[in-house]
């Protein structure tokens, strides 16, 4: 993950300057366990698929796990350095990534990714919630982790991870506040099935969890993030997903003017099982994946 960033960065940099007086990365291997000392605070911190082992044979709780980890993470970094944390999408390091979300908050750092906003979690994995995380395509990895895949006989079309990106700029935090009459969203589930007979993805936003409702969820994918222009007002008048309290969010197709996802005002009756009837053949959602079906929302 580090070579990757230093290649990506020094390839920025080799464009901006036409290819000359690019400062060369001074990269220092040391050996030793995470919390290992390092002469020299850093500018970046990275970290992928390792706090998920350490946790496995931990005996403390997800708080105080994240909060230690929190403190050596921090113990590397310089004042205004940027972290990013991945791990592989399971509850109990959804819930982690979570609370590293937070600690970093109360450090006054900026979420750059994936939150669009600074309010609670509303998918921190505890019991009986959702956990964050997201589906990303597994074309883009690297060729010799997807020959090793398949060697391996454990190819892989998709990667679910959960992450979290933060850096320290009082002035980014301003600029990207919510605008009045807008609000981001955060996409972070696949295409499901709603009786009766609609689709929506769950996402993120200020207003906690969400449901976006109709057929423009089949042009958005995991992660994607969308501009939707309402009001409180109008956000105040919609009514709450049964199953998992979500605020519903209908959406009409994509305005070209500005680019911008338009509110349905429209506050659809309450949802009733759907008659059964024979079996169709499943939609498919971006990408050619499968559409999950969920479960009637009368037997939860």
């Amino acid at each position: 993950l580090f070579l990757s960033v230093v290649s990506k960065t020094l390839k920025e940099n080799a464009e901006s300057s036409g290819g000359k007086n690019i400062e060369p990365w001074n990269i220092v291997r040391i050996k030793g366990d995470f919390g290992t000392e390092v002469r020299k605070p850093v500018a970046g911190v990275f970290a992928a698929n390792m706090f998920n082992e350490l946790l496995q044979n931990s005996q403390r709780t997800p708080d105080e796990d994240a909060k230690r980890h929190l403190h050596t993470i921090l113990s590397y970094a310089k004042e205004n350095a940027a972290i990013f944390v991945a791990e592989p999408a399971r509850p109990r390091t959804g819930r982690f990534v979570s609370l590293l979300r937070d600690g970093l908050l109360r450090k006054g750092f900026t979420i750059a990714a994936p939150c669009p906003h600074t309010e609670a979690c509303p998918m921190p994995g505890i019991k009986n919630q959702k956990y964050c995380h997201f589906v990303l395509d597994g074309e883009n990895a690297p060729e010799k982790l997807q020959k090793l895949s398949d060697n391996a006989s454990l190819s892989k079309d998709r990667a679910s991870i959960s992450f979290v990106a933060a850096y320290k700029n009082a002035a980014d935090a301003a600029q990207n506040a919510e605008k009045p009459g807008s609000l981001k969203l955060r996409i972070c589930s696949d295409v499901i099935k709603l009786p009766p007979y609609q689709f929506g993805r769950y996402a993120c936003c200020n207003q906690g969890l969400a449901l976006i409702e109709g057929k423009s969820v089949f042009g958005l994918g995991s992660g994607d993030c969308i501009n939707l222009s309402i009001t409180q007002n109008q956000i105040d008048t919609l009514h709450r997903d049964d199953k998992t309290g979500a605020k519903c969010f209908p959406l009409l197709a994509e305005r070209q003017n500005d680019g911008k996802k338009s509110f349905e005002n429209k506050n659809t009756a309450k949802r009733t099982q759907p008659q059964r009837g024979k079996p169709q053949n499943k939609p498919r959602g971006k990408n050619g994946a499968s559409i999950k079906e969920q479960k009637p929302y009368k037997e939860y």
